[in-house]
C-alpha cells in the first residue's frame, strides 16, 4: 500500500490462480478540503471538460489529475439520482397515503 499526499492509494493484487499479479487501484480518500471543493464546484456545475477536470485536479493536488475528479464526479450525479428517486418515492408514498382507502 501507498499512502501519499494526495489523498489516493494504490496497492498491488493477485488473481484467484495465482497468475500474473497487475495493479489495482484502492479506493480514492478524499480530504475534506478536497470533499468540499469538489461539492462547491459540482452545486454550480454537473458536469466539467477536460480543461476544468484538469484544473480543478491540479488545485487539489491530486496525482492522477483527471481521472479521480471525473469518475468523484460520476459518483457523485448517481448519488443525486438515487437521493432524487428516494425523495419521489417518499413524495409518493405521502401523497398515496393521504387518498381515502379504495373500495372494491
Amino acid at each position: 500500500r501507498c499512502d501519499n499526499s494526495s489523498g489516493s492509494e494504490s496497492e498491488v493484487g493477485d488473481d484467484s490462480e495465482g497468475e500474473a499479479t497487475q495493479q489495482r487501484r484502492l479506493r480514492t480518500k478524499f480530504t475534506s478540503e478536497q470533499v468540499s471543493k469538489l461539492e462547491h464546484t459540482f452545486s454550480k456545475q454537473k458536469y466539467l471538460g477536460a480543461t476544468q477536470r484538469r484544473k480543478i485536479a491540479e488545485e487539489l493536488n491530486l496525482s492522477e489529475t483527471q481521472s479521480q475528479v471525473k469518475t468523484w464526479f460520476q459518483n457523485r450525479r448517481m448519488k443525486l439520482k438515487r437521493e432524487v428517486q428516494d425523495r419521489r418515492t417518499e413524495f409518493l408514498t405521502v401523497q398515496t397515503s393521504l387518498l381515502p382507502p379504495m373500495l372494491f
